[in-house]
């Protein structure tokens, strides 16, 4: 029912095809041995996949009338030491387990010469049949598929199984948009003594984790967090993060090799969301989520109700024949309405709705408050004086009564020598000196007679893009930096994906130095710090940084264009 049947899954023949089912002649034997022992028990329709381990059969259970699947041992492995209990294992531990989004196992049966398991047959297409068919798939679904696996397999961790071959070939959609996990064949239950060397490494070298690959003797369910982080990069990017010609190439890569950033090579991603998936892809299992529903959560996953377009679009995606079909079908759909709740009464007509009544209550409240002070004061009052950013009152109106006296201009902040916390400068943070700058800046541009940028130039806006820079770079994610820094070239987008894979808890304090105005354009000079711990050596790094920037006006703001 999955990768070891030659990744055919159970589900993967539509309803009513059972008579186009042909067994493979080579395992005729084996077929009759099992007509002969489930004879009067279960009528044995075909075969549906089969690989080095076992065979995989469509039947009909004639008592309850339902369909099943029967999973048939390879005769060449009967005489291995430890595999028959091995795949008896397999069934244990799948029977051991009930959840909805785990196939469950009704019997365990063992002859002379045939050793079998039967369980549920689900109709469907693997996750593996639909990628190879439509590629990257849109956010909405990746997240639902994430969701309802990482359910099924947080499940089975905490009860000490580990599933060790979570693969797109292992998870299928079903036609009422399912998802289910299949094929525990190789999981591992903690608390079991002996048969742990059996299959240590074994596995799909493109999905298994570092430990994994290491054949480290006891797994956790981060080993299974780190295989669906895989899965959930290949959904989203239409290919695997590591690619290479040899399994050896594979094992090292997983081992040593960072991954290329999902959100270089799936520029929609969501930053939270792209953060989340390098989470999971993390070497050591220390620094992914503490477990794999945590992950799912974070990349944006959440149930789905039966009335979710989501649903019946995997739905569909379960129920389609053709590949065009499933390329037709994996496309974005609209999410499901707010459902209206009971207590909600139908509109009447003649009445107006909320949105008109405040709107007009507040002016007439205003306008009574105006008249008020007129007759109290006998002539118009004045309006709150604005201040521009550099703190200097603009003209007054004709024929206006005096202005009060401006407030007190923001004080500068002296830079320290040494970085403070997040982007500190002295003793108000940075982000608050910019909201502050931003909203004097707004006040003066909503004044017509005031004339802000012979006095403030472009210094403040400047500053701004320098701070959005630093904290940027805090996310160390490339797509957040360019979108800051839209003249990354792709040599500077390698050192500082090179960079952010070997930093953890980044804190960035840049400040602008010099500002050379040129029209349109500027040049100015930018000093700072980064703090961070070094994963490599686990020691922390104060790193003094001086850059040379080129700012190009667009509209009220100034882009950053290069950075030497």
């Amino acid at each position: 029912m999955s990768g070891q049947q030659g990744q055919v899954a159970t589900a993967y023949v539509a309803p009513n095809d059972a008579t186009a089912l042909t067994p493979d002649p080579s395992g005729a034997g084996q077929l009759d041995a099992l007509r002969r022992a489930t004879l009067g028990e279960y009528d044995i329709q075909g075969e549906l996949g089969q690989g080095g381990m076992a065979t995989v059969y469509l039947a009909h259970e004639i008592a309850l009338d339902r369909k099943v699947a029967i999973k048939v041992m390879s005769p060449a492995l009967l005489a291995t030491a430890g595999m028959v209990e091995r795949f008896k294992r397999e069934a244990r531990t799948a029977a051991a387990l009930s959840h909805p989004q785990i196939i469950p196992i009704y019997a365990v049966r063992e002859q002379a010469s045939l050793v079998y398991f039967v369980m549920k047959f689900v109709e469907g297409r693997s996750l593996e049949s639909v990628m190879r068919a439509a590629g990257a798939l849109p956010l909405p679904l990746v997240r639902a598929v994430l969701y309802q696996v990482g359910t099924a397999l947080g499940y089975a961790h905490r009860r000490g199984v580990v599933h060790r071959d979570v693969k797109p070939a292992n998870i299928m959609v079903d036609t009422d948009g399912w998802v289910v996990v299949t094929d525990f064949g190789i999981a591992k239950v903690s608390e079991t003594q002996g048969l742990t060397m059996t299959g240590a490494t074994i596995g799909t070298p493109a999905y298994m984790s570092p430990e994994q690959c290491a054949a480290k003797r006891e797994l956790t369910g981060a080993s299974d967090q780190y295989s669906l982080g895989i899965v959930a990069y290949e959904m989203l990017a239409g290919r695997p993060p590591f690619v290479a010609d040899t399994t050896v190439g594979l094992l090292y890569a997983q081992v040593h090799e960072p991954p290329v950033p999902v959100a270089e090579v799936r520029p929609d991603c969501p930053p939270e969301t792209a953060a989340a998936l390098m989470r999971m892809l993390e070497k050591d299992p220390a620094q992914r989520w503490p477990d794999v529903e945590s992950a799912v959560a974070a990349l944006g996953g959440t149930p789905l109700t039966r009335e979710d377009p989501i649903r019946g679009q995997l739905a569909a995606l379960g129920q389609s024949q053709a590949d065009a079909d499933v390329r037709r079908l994996a496309t974005p759909v609209s999410p499901a309405p707010i459902p209206r709740t009971r207590a909600a009464k139908p509109k009447r007509r003649g009445i107006p709705t909320l949105a008109w009544v405040l709107p007009l209550v507040a002016v007439v409240a205003a306008g009574a408050w105006l008249a008020a002070r007129r007759g109290s004061t006998g002539g118009p009052v004045a309006p709150p004086p604005v201040t521009t950013v550099a703190g200097t009152p603009p003209a007054a109106p004709p024929n206006a009564p005096p202005a009060p006296a401006a407030p007190v201009p923001l004080p500068v902040p002296q830079p320290q020598s040494r970085a403070e916390p997040f982007l500190r400068r002295g003793a108000t943070p940075l982000r608050e000196q910019v909201r502050d700058r931003r909203d004097q800046r707004a006040q003066a541009r909503a004044d017509a007679t005031v004339e802000t940028a012979p006095v403030a130039g472009p210094r403040l806006a400047i500053e701004e893009t320098v701070a959005s820079l630093a904290r940027a770079l805090e996310s160390r994610n490339l797509a957040r930096v360019r979108q800051v820094y839209a003249g990354m070239t792709p040599q500077q987008a390698q050192e500082w994906g090179e960079f952010f894979m070997g930093a953890r808890n980044l804190r960035v304090n840049l400040r602008v130095t010099s500002l050379e105005p040129r029209g349109d354009e500027a040049d100015a000079g930018i000093e700072g710090v980064f703090e961070y711990e070094d994963l490599e050596t686990g020691r922390g790094v104060r790193r003094p940084v001086t850059f040379r920037g080129t700012f190009v006006r667009a509209g009220t703001d100034w882009r950053l264009m290069s950075l030497r």
